[in-house]
């Protein structure tokens, strides 16, 4: 796969995740199409209101930032955009700038092809690890992730829920669970896509960082995207995820800005 390819399947295996998500938890709140994709929960938290650049021209991509800035001020939420390098992010950015969006972290975007024997980790005494595919697990994984960012609780399920649904048209996805002598911990989900594993929702409840939790969820997560047919896979990393995922093997390959919009 060439550089070029794995800047677009960043882009598109994400855009499908919101969409797929949006489809099935949100459809009147989303909007998917070769122009953009978004869903305005309305929460107020900019990553529960989420737009994601397409391929556009200036105008239709100046046309998606009016109707955003409008439904902020009618709403009175913030909003959170990504634009992808493959879409040109430069030439935006400026325009993101002289509109007053906020950058809000520039992400790293991750990959990882798949190798022979990358097997899930062994839990330490204590500690379990398992598929959430049951209404209790995946009501814990919600909560991993609204503590863990942290996110309002209406967006964790989103994609939480959304994930746990969407494993229809060719999609093959999965919410991993860790708990700590019965308490939830950590978490991680991965969708499967055209050969592609996107792991997403990573996440780690304060008190129990620093244990290797995370790691052992990802690890859990990627495994199961190898083992479902992804010959490579793929994350958006936070500061925090970042050591972990290059000690998983992961390596950057460009950087995912994030911009905001409305938040006071």
């Amino acid at each position: 796969m060439t550089p070029a390819e794995r800047l677009t399947f960043l882009r598109t295996s994400f855009q499908d995740l919101l969409a797929d998500c949006g489809r099935i938890m949100a459809p009147e709140k989303t909007e998917h199409s070769a122009r953009h994709t978004r869903c305005f929960l309305g929460v107020p938290h900019p990553m529960g209101n989420l737009a994601i650049a397409a391929d556009q021209t200036e105008g239709e991509f100046h046309a998606m930032l009016d109707d955003a800035e409008r439904w902020v001020a009618a709403n009175k939420f913030p909003v959170a955009l990504i634009t992808f390098p493959d879409v040109g992010r430069s030439e935006r950015g400026e325009w993101l700038a002289a509109r007053k969006w906020a950058l809000l972290d520039n992400m790293p975007g991750m990959w990882l092809e798949a190798t022979a024997g990358f097997e899930p980790g062994r839990p330490p005494a204590g500690v379990s690890l398992r598929h959430a595919n049951d209404a209790a697990s995946l009501a814990q994984v919600v909560k991993v992730v609204t503590e863990g960012y942290p996110v309002p609780e209406a967006a964790s399920e989103f994609f939480v829920h959304g994930i746990h649904r969407s494993n229809t048209g060719g999609v093959t996805a999965a919410n991993y669970l860790v708990t700590v002598e019965g308490e939830p911990a950590a978490c991680a989900a991965v969708c499967v896509r055209d050969g592609v594993a996107g792991v997403y929702c990573v996440a780690t409840i304060e008190r129990f960082r620093g244990r290797g939790l995370g790691a052992l969820v990802t690890r859990a997560a990627t495994a199961h995207g190898f083992a479902s047919g992804a010959r490579h896979a793929l994350l958006h990393a936070t500061p925090m995820g970042e050591p972990i995922y290059r000690k998983l093997g992961f390596q950057e390959i460009t950087r995912v800005p994030l911009d905001g919009f409305g938040l006071g």
